[in-house]
Order: C-alpha cells, then structure tokens, then sequence
C-alpha cells in the first residue's frame, strides 16, 4: 500500500511538472545552429552574354541568437521573434573565361512572425517573416590592363522567410526546436561600369534546416 501511495505521488509530480513544462507564454531566449544551402544567380537581362541565368551553390554552417515572445489562447500559439544569424559564404566563378561573378553572405538580421497548436509538451507552428541580409552580389568583366570593370549589387530590400517548425519542452524552462527556412531574395538590378546599357539581375535565395535551444522566462 505504501509502495503504491508512493507511485501515485511520483506519477502526480510527474504530471505536475510536465503541466509546468506545458506554459509557453512569455519571453524567451536562445541559440541555433543551421545547415544552409545558399544560392548567388546572376540573370543577363540584355542578352550581353547570350541571356541566361547563372546560379552558384554553397553549403555550410550557421550560427545565431533569437529572442521572442509567446501568447497562447486555449491550444493555439501565436508569437514574434527577432534572430541574428552569422554565416560565411563566399562564391566566385567565371563564365566563359569573361564575366567572374562574386556572391556573399556574411549575417542576417531577421523578424519573424509564428502561430502554431500545443500538443501536450510540444508546439508545431508555421512562420513568416523578413530578413535584413549582410549580402552583396559583385559582377566583373576584364577591362583596362589595371584591373576589371566592377557591377555591385547591394541588397536593398529584405529577403522574405517562410517556414514550419517543431518545439518541445524539455523541462520546466528549456525548450529544444528544429526549423525548416526557406528564405527567398528580392531582385536588384545594375550593370557594370565598362557596358552600362548591359543590365544584369542579381538574387540570393536560402535553405537551412536549424536545430535550436531556447530558455523561457
């Protein structure tokens, strides 16, 4: 009997605790690490060479820092978040011997906006939002014997974000989470310095599955 009595309180802590768990209402703060495929494309918009568009990959690992906040109303979530994320791409390529084009990304600044539904101890919620990109897209062709004529491209306009996602609280205060981003640049428009009636079209596109740690307040 003693046993028994002992194991139904056990069982009721437990179910104590995981309730506790359960509350995502509030502030919170983490950290992330994502694998990301980035994409620099590069569109000939006057057929200057032959039309097309000219895209270059990179692959590699980012790491960042959110802060968000969460209401929840019966079981639906809904909430804001500001992230900051360091990437390290650097893509470079020459096409047909002529025209090298030059793609970076340094960081991201991003506010994204999330509704989701709790399930027990776990959130599964979609998200939306803009990004400001650390990125510039650079277009040389050879020109005087002191160096090349330069088009850059500066990314102007925020990149969109869309994404879905999966949360569980680990404990009382800590959450794990992993995400899936799509991340989709607005076009900017230039041409290069030597052929100014040439414009080029330059973009930058992300994906990134990211695994992150959150603790709530």
């Amino acid at each position: 009997m003693k046993k028994t009595i002992l194991l139904a309180g056990g069982l009721l802590a437990i179910s104590a605790q995981s309730a506790l768990a359960a509350d995502w209402d509030g502030l919170y703060a983490g950290a992330s690490v994502a694998n990301y495929r980035y994409t620099g494309s590069f569109f000939d918009q006057s057929y200057y060479d032959n039309g097309g568009t000219f895209d270059e990959h990179d692959i590699g690992t980012a790491y960042g820092l959110q802060v968000g906040f969460n209401k929840t109303s019966d079981s639906f979530l809904y909430g804001a978040e500001l992230a900051y994320t360091q990437y390290d791409s650097e893509l470079s390529s020459f096409i047909d011997s002529f025209v090298l084009f030059n793609h970076t990304l340094d960081a991201a600044t991003s506010l994204k906006l999330r509704a989701g539904i709790t399930e027990g101890n776990s959130l599964f919620y979609v998200f939306g939002g803009i990004a400001d990109m650390d990125e510039s897209h650079e277009l040389l062709e050879p020109g005087d014997p002191t160096g090349y004529n330069t088009g850059e491209f500066d990314t102007e306009r925020p990149m969109t974000l869309v994404g879905v996602g999966v949360e569980h609280m680990a404990t009382e205060a800590l959450s794990i989470r992993a995400e899936i981003t799509q991340g989709s640049g607005q076009e900017t428009t230039g041409n290069t310095i030597q052929d100014p009636e040439a414009d080029w079209e330059a973009t930058g596109d992300i994906r990134q599955f990211a695994l992150g740690l959150n603790f709530h307040f």
